[in-house]
């Protein structure tokens, strides 16, 4: 690409695919499974496979690279989390004859994602062949000052490209945050290299990296690092991972024994813990799934005797015959639980796309589910829908989600008014600490089991509400 000195541009990038990442992924040496496994993303605040922040940069120096010049310095702020299959854009300007600024967003909201200023140096990079095997991230409980380690710029393994000096010192980094320090748990906040004579940083086989400072308030970490002829600082967090309940901590309600409950979604996050509880008072579950199969099984080993059992449901897609299976197993409560991930929105404008799919989740689906169970015959007697207080007191960001909730709400009145002998209890509940909502900064939010402890017990089912 060519542009004048002073000269802006917007350049589409399209979309990384999973191939994308996989092939980043054996030239870096870093396969933290946050960029790689569907799974894996889904149980995170992030909720999707993320793109390597060090993958963007990359992709910048192809649009900009000058004669094969090396790169002089480089600074670079990852303020948002490019998604694997998102349609990107980037505003590139030159401002200087080697100098380049570039903003990457987010071609659906115009949201920015990454910052990034770096110039090129005077001469051309050496090559380094480098392709590594694939490895699991390290996972530290205790980060200090002081901690240090290397990554490899070689591998023994067959090499798979000539890649720029630049380039692989660039990959090292990503490894460094991805596999080492914060390691498995890391959320990539900032880069900064430059062009060093210091012996150190000229060594030519590794990347050294020394812990600088660590705050365990934010879980923020400051790395130091050198070499390939480069030194300078990354910057990074370290996400909070939350832990299942013991069986000790799992409370019991009388009030649900020898119930039969169909649990939507509830395989993870409030399904799963409201499945538990429910086991544990002696009902019998139905936890359904979409693509968590595994941990529906994982699940089901911690419930104990009953008739307990899991079926794919895909609520956006539902067909005869799961309906005819689940109503054959004659539950008399559903829980809704099934949900997108939530924090999508950018409050920039009302997303109508955004809204379609939380409204179909929440609204269409849950209704298309529990009439498709009514005509069938099931024997149910309770629907149990959570809501939210965002619907109330929503931020700017949340608009579509809780407009969905909302939308939601008035399903359940309809559902009271066409079915009559059915009890709906919507409750709107406030923050709840899930794997969505486990954010890098620390927000407010109350334990599953407290909040749904509090809705069975104020709801409790007797005989004579039958």
């Amino acid at each position: 690409m060519t542009l004048e000195v002073g000269d802006e541009t917007k350049v589409d990038l399209g979309a990384f695919d999973e191939n994308d990442q996989l092939r980043f992924a054996v030239a870096s040496g870093d396969f933290n499974p946050l960029h790689l496994d569907t799974l894996f993303a889904r149980k995170t605040f992030l909720g999707k496979p993320v793109v390597h922040g060090m993958h963007q940069i990359l992709r910048l120096f192809d649009l900009t690279r000058i004669d094969g010049r090396n790169l002089a310095k480089i600074n670079a702020s990852f303020l948002s989390p490019a998604r694997v299959g998102e349609e990107l854009y980037v505003v590139l300007k030159r401002e200087s004859e080697l100098g380049f600024t570039a903003k990457i967003f987010r071609s659906s909201t115009r949201k920015l994602l990454m910052r990034c200023r770096w110039a090129w140096g005077n001469h051309r990079g050496s090559l380094q062949e480098q392709a590594f095997p694939q490895a699991e991230p390290s996972c530290p409980e205790l980060i200090e000052k002081g901690d240090t380690g290397s990554v490899s710029l070689n591998s023994s393994a067959p090499a798979e490209a000539k890649i720029a000096n630049d380039i692989a010192v660039v990959m090292a980094s990503s490894t460094i945050v991805g596999m080492k320090i914060p390691g498995l748990n890391s959320v990539l906040a900032s880069l900064n290299l430059s062009e060093s004579n210091d012996s150190e940083a000229n060594v030519k086989d590794a990347v050294e990296y020394e812990v600088l400072n660590f705050d365990d308030r934010f879980g923020m970490v400051t790395l130091g690092v050198k070499g390939g002829g480069y030194s300078g600082d990354i910057t990074a967090f370290k996400r909070p991972v939350g832990s299942d309940l013991t069986e000790a901590e799992i409370p019991k309600v009388c009030s649900f024994s020898d119930r039969r409950i169909l649990i939507v979604g509830g395989t993870r996050g409030m399904g799963a813990t409201t499945a538990r509880i429910l086991a544990k008072s002696r009902s019998d579950v139905l936890i359904t799934y979409l693509r968590g199969k595994a941990e529906a099984a994982d699940l089901l080993s911690k419930f104990g005797d009953g008739d307990h059992t899991a079926q794919k449901l895909d609520v956006a897609n539902l067909d005869e015959n799961s309906l005819d299976k689940i109503s054959e197993w004659s539950p008399d409560a559903v829980f809704f639980f099934a949900t997108p991930f939530i924090f999508e929105g950018d409050g920039n404008t009302f997303n109508t796309n955004l809204f379609d799919k939380f409204s179909s989740c929440y609204a269409s689906n849950f209704f298309k589910l529990i009439e498709g169970l009514m005509l069938r015959g099931a024997p149910l007697r309770q629907i149990w829908y959570p809501s939210s207080e965002a619907v109330e007191d929503f931020p700017i960001d949340m608009v579509e989600y809780a407009a969905a909730k909302a939308a939601g709400e008035v399903v359940c009145k309809y559902i009271s008014k066409r079915f009559p002998k059915l009890e709906v209890l919507m409750r709107r509940f406030p923050r709840v600490e899930t794997d969505q909502t486990r954010t890098v900064t620390p927000v407010p939010s109350r334990s599953q089991s407290e909040v749904i402890l509090e809705w069975l017990e104020y709801n409790p089912f007797t005989e004579s509400e039958a």
